[in-house]
């Protein structure tokens, strides 16, 4: 059985910098990143945390299938970084048929998206690498001012609330300064 642990924080807060150095206690490091090159500045920051990752850390690129990746990388690696959930969510919202304007359509996108969570955190109890899971936290700023930005907020609260349910340990990244909630 793994041991789940959620790093959360803001934009830049140290983050990836804290999975990174906790993930640093193991041999073999997988990183499964969810980011997707869509422009020029994204791809910039795709290589900068390319730079920041060991070389011999293996890196698995999957922006939706987590579980799938995971399982794959079971008794291969010691300890998982996913980085990060909050685009794995943007890939997720994106490739179902969201449509911002029908709420309807906001209680499916979240039914299935718990369906996906719940298939994510099942398969850490299966499998034998620590799993560090990396989110921002949305919810402490401002609230959008259009719809799709409210909604993708409020799905990142629900599923960083259902993950740190299932973590082990939970800490946030506050300037830099990992502080442990759980």
């Amino acid at each position: 059985m793994s041991d789940l642990i959620l790093v959360v924080g803001g934009a830049r807060s140290g983050k990836s910098a804290y999975a990174q150095e906790l993930a640093g206690a193991y041999q073999n490091v997988a990183y499964l990143a969810t980011a997707t090159a869509g422009d020029e500045e994204m791809s910039r920051r795709i290589a900068h945390h390319r730079r920041q990752r060991p070389a011999r850390w293996l890196t698995v690129e999957e922006p939706l299938d987590l579980t799938g990746a995971i399982e794959k990388l079971n008794n291969t690696v010691d300890v998982i970084i996913i980085d990060c959930l909050t685009l794995y969510l943007n890939n997720f919202i994106y490739n179902t048929d969201f449509k911002p304007d029908n709420t309807e359509n906001h209680a499916e996108c979240e039914r299935l998206l718990n369906l996906e969570l719940d298939k994510l955190i099942n398969a850490t109890k299966r499998i034998k690498p620590a799993l560090i899971a990396v989110s921002n936290e949305l919810g402490t700023g401002l609230v959008p001012a259009d719809p799709l930005s409210r909604f993708f907020r409020d799905l990142s609260g629900l599923m960083n609330q259902k993950m740190a349910y299932a973590a082990a340990c939970v800490y946030k990244l506050e300037v830099g300064i990992p502080v442990r909630l759980k």
